[in-house]
């Protein structure tokens, strides 16, 4: 008897896991459609646009700084001053895309193979050598940090633009979850205080080389303590993963003046208080505006 019921057991398991499968799999189906019909992929899609945007203009900025000659004929004495503008400006960026990256279900990170891994190899190894033989004072036309930077970024370039396609032909139809809530109130204060941080940042590019290396110093102390405390309510990470398109895009103005800024006070004979202090206002601006509350977060 129990021979017999033990003989049939694997047959029928083998047509109840069939049929629990098949189940299964038309439920996944249905979940795996509904995900897609209530997810939004305009924000990831900017994102990761952006990251490849600024990884381009840091990367030319960059070599500009110290391959291109002057525009005003006016060479930089304190060239370390301006690089670290744009350092501290990058390191921004990857705590806000950390934070995102955890908060947002969709990969923002697209594997590279092939071509385009190769790609991104040759413009890195062009941007060490170039950076090196800088040092020996070797100058360049700026069209050479264009080339570099785009064979860095374009593999990034292309992953963001299939995700705009990706997004404009699955827009979310069905919410499945509220609209994105107001920014807290520490999130706006530290967005308007990075935008501020941004601002002092491009400010102090137009002081002379003493006081500018002074304040350099202290700024990024000041970031140093939001790095350790990334974890924190006011984290950088947190932000990045409270921000919606409005902030996202706010950012990004204000990081491509903060660079703009930097280039034309070190290549140009615009060094005085007055340039500086405007542009450093225009710099803080658009991140400030960024956290003025609407009908509807986005």
């Amino acid at each position: 008897m129990m021979d017999s019921e033990h003989a049939r057991d694997p047959e029928s398991t083998r047509d109840m896991d069939a049929a629990t499968a098949a189940q299964l799999l038309d439920a996944a189906d249905r979940v795996s459609v509904r995900v897609n019909d209530g997810t939004d992929f305009r924000t990831p899609a900017l994102i990761q646009g952006w990251g490849a945007a600024a990884l381009f203009i840091y990367v030319t900025a960059f070599l500009l700084l110290f391959t291109a000659p002057a525009l005003d004929g006016v060479e930089s004495a304190h060239g370390t001053t301006f690089v670290s503008t744009l350092v501290m400006a990058i390191l921004v960026q990857s705590q806000l895309v950390h934070g995102a990256r955890h908060q947002i279900l969709i990969s923002l990170a697209a594997p590279l193979r092939g071509w385009k891994l190769w790609l991104q190899l040759i413009g890195l190894a062009l941007f060490i050598a170039i950076a090196a033989a800088s040092v020996f004072g070797v100058k360049f036309g700026w069209w050479v940090s264009l080339v570099v930077a785009v064979c860095i970024t374009a593999p990034l370039g292309l992953a963001s633009l299939r995700s705009a396609q990706n997004a404009r032909g699955n827009p979310a139809r069905v919410p499945l979850v509220s609209p994105r809530p107001p920014l807290s109130r520490s999130a706006r204060v530290m967005t308007a205080g990075l935008g501020a941080f941004f601002g002092v940042a491009g400010a102090v590019t137009a002081m002379p080389n003493l006081w500018s290396s002074v304040a350099n110093l202290f700024l990024f102390l000041f970031l140093l303590l939001l790095m350790i405390g990334w974890n924190a309510r006011w984290g950088l990470p947190r932000l990045g993963s409270e921000w919606g398109q409005r902030q996202w895009v706010g950012y990004g103005v204000s990081f491509t003046l903060l660079v703009a800024l930097t280039l034309v006070v070190a290549t140009t004979s615009l060094t005085t208080p007055w340039v500086g202090v405007i542009g450093g206002i225009l710099v803080a601006l658009p991140l400030a505006l960024s956290t003025l509350r609407l009908r509807r977060q986005r």
